[in-house]
């Protein structure tokens, strides 16, 4: 991996292919691994971006102040990439919702796998465990914690997606539970009607679906689904995923809802 720095932070990436970008932007408690099998599907046609977020896989403990979304904006522009096909996944979702509000030139098309959003709330029993854990000081038992997430258990029958999870978790550090996370926080639930740009949401069936009726609401964009899949598509059904994200930008994403199969 490449390493950029910004901010008092090394931010380790990857750049595979050559065309139009896509960058791929992983969720939280992981980091950019969980794209391998869309990097290789991708970067025959695409340049495709991959990057351990700050505080996760290779890149810097935030030790300060930070923003997520002007760490992928610099990096963008060290890239001298203008404007590019943002995907993200869970908190990565999150991300990219903030980045395409506050730099809607340079966001071609959101692609928001299962997203998270700013500002929605949830059922915090499993993080407020995870802190508990984090609190007094078992990285251990909060990681294996981690691994045993309910949102894990669709993989549990495959050895490989399976031990990939596990090595990704057992190299996070357990920061954002052991510190406070100094990251610049922002409520976008009343902002996404602004998004200008096309979006596509793509579910898995088995999951929650708070977030999406929220984009059902303010954009009228009706999810793709996808059969059988849980909150880890992407590693569950990695062919379906692929093809969601090579879509064509031009594409009406809006009209109605569709099973991916």
């Amino acid at each position: 991996m490449a390493i950029f720095k910004h901010n008092g932070a090394d931010i380790h990436y990857t750049v595979k292919g050559e065309g139009e970008p896509i960058v791929l932007i992983h969720g939280f408690g992981l980091d950019s691994r969980i794209w391998n099998k869309q990097v290789e599907e991708l970067s025959k046609t695409n340049k495709v971006i991959t990057y351990d977020l700050r505080g996760f896989g290779k890149s810097s403990l935030p030790n300060g102040k930070y923003s997520h979304k002007e760490d992928l904006n610099e990096l963008l522009k060290d890239l001298k990439i203008e404007s590019a096909k943002i995907v993200g996944h869970s908190f990565g979702g999150e991300i990219a919702v903030e980045y395409a509000l506050t730099y809607p030139e340079k966001v071609k098309s959101l692609v928001l796998v299962s997203p998270g959003l700013g500002g929605t709330p949830g059922d915090n029993t499993e993080w407020n465990e995870l802190s508990r854990l984090g609190r007094e000081g078992n990285i251990v038992g909060l990681r294996e914690r981690m691994i045993n997430n309910p949102m894990f258990k669709e993989l549990r029958d495959n050895s490989e997606t399976k031990e990939l999870i596990e090595e990704i978790i057992q190299d996070y550090s357990g920061f954002h539970f052991t510190n406070r996370d100094p990251r610049e926080y922002e409520d976008n639930r009343e902002k996404i009607k602004d998004i200008d740009c096309p979006v596509t949401l793509i579910l898995g069936e088995k999951e929650n679906k708070a977030v999406a009726e929220k984009f059902k609401e303010e954009l009228g964009i009706e999810a793709k689904v996808i059969p059988g899949a849980g909150h880890m598509s992407m590693l569950e059904k990695p062919e379906v995923v692929s093809e969601a994200i090579k879509e064509e930008k031009n594409r009406e994403f809006h009209s109605e809802t569709r099973n991916l199969i």
